[in-house]
């Protein structure tokens, strides 16, 4: 299933005090009624951060702007960092940074919304049929969202994961737009897209992340860390060692590696993966220095398809381990 995520700009989710009596009771039932409805919006399959203040909302959009696939106002009653009611305007100006830092679509789930005074402010999401009232059903909300969004990431069906990566923070927000690169060239099958520098962009990040839990053990000092952690991860082993627990070694008094022994055990990542992960490092290598001293441009277009679609094979097979590994893991430690 995919999974979107949404930024959410509404005083409503400032937690009420149980034992606040000073609260207007009518207030503290639109809040409720309204977290209830955000819940709704997550049980569709959309990830929501809410925020209660324009600073927490700024903060929040410029650090992870490609995390999000659309953001949602509200149009009065916002407070301020200081916890005070903020200007009307407030939502004014988180149009403009959104406008600013990436254009992503915009919602409006208001009382409000036929307000005269915001009508120049909110008109083009109006008219983009995205403005809600609360007083309304939150299924139209989320029926829009959910189409919006897989219209514009329909290429990421069947790999899904490749979303989810970002989404429960396995590869850094920063790598989003490669990745949907990666995605859309294969969904359009071009040959004039060349994915590999992207995909190697993407290796390292998750290369790192697996250092960072110490999966891996090479630190990113060397100027050579891509291959060699790509040869822990995938090649390098313990000595073998016989009963004794001596290590055992070849004629020239070399230790002997025990393959079924690696670095990295066979629970973690399969023979099979790592010889993927092996290939893709090798296809990235090649690709993103640009050697073109061994070329084999010259076999021609069908066959430079055939190596591509086997690299984005190989590609979406490693992200799919990558993937499954990392919230397995997460679900454990939780």
């Amino acid at each position: 299933m995919m999974i979107y995520n949404v930024l959410w700009l509404d005083d409503y989710f400032i937690p009420i005090p149980k034992d606040n009596n000073d609260i207007n009771e009518n207030y503290r039932r639109a809040a409720s009624g309204f977290l209830r409805d955000v819940h709704k919006v997550e049980e569709s399959g959309i990830g929501v951060k809410g925020v209660p203040t324009y600073e927490e909302f700024a903060e929040e959009f410029k650090r992870n702007p490609n995390l999000y696939q659309g953001v949602v106002f509200d149009l009065r009653g916002m407070a301020n960092s200081a916890g005070k009611e903020a200007s009307d305007y407030v939502v004014a100006d988180a149009i403009e940074l959104v406008n600013q830092i990436k254009p992503v679509p915009m919602y409006v789930y208001s009382a409000n919304t036929d307000l005269g005074k915001f009508e120049m402010t909110i008109r083009h999401i109006v008219e983009s049929g995205r403005a809600f009232d609360k007083g309304e059903l939150v299924r139209n909300l989320i029926t829009k969202m959910l189409s919006d969004f897989d219209s514009s990431y329909h290429f990421y069906v069947g790999h899904e994961e490749c979303h989810n990566l970002f989404n429960e923070g396995f590869l850094d927000s920063e790598q989003k737009a490669v990745m949907d690169e990666i995605v859309k060239g294969f969904s359009e099958s071009s040959l004039f897209y060349d994915p590999y520098n992207r995909m190697r962009k993407v290796l390292e990040n998750m290369l790192q992340k697996l250092n960072d839990i110490g999966i891996i053990k090479i630190n990113a000092d060397s100027k050579n860390s891509f291959n060699q952690r790509i040869r822990y991860l995938c090649e390098s082993c313990y000595y073998l060692k016989d009963a004794n627990g001596a290590i055992v070694k070849d004629r020239d008094g070399k230790p002997k590696p025990d393959f079924n022994n690696p670095y990295v055990s066979f629970d973690i990542c399969n023979q099979e993966t790592k010889y993927l992960i092996k290939f893709l490092g090798d296809m990235t290598n090649h690709n993103s220095h640009f050697i073109t001293k061994h070329s084999d441009s010259y076999y021609g277009a069908y066959y430079n398809r055939n190596v591509l679609n086997a690299t984005y094979c190989a590609f979406f097979a490693v992200m799919k381990w990558y993937y499954t590994y990392m919230h397995d893991r997460s679900i454990i430690s939780d």
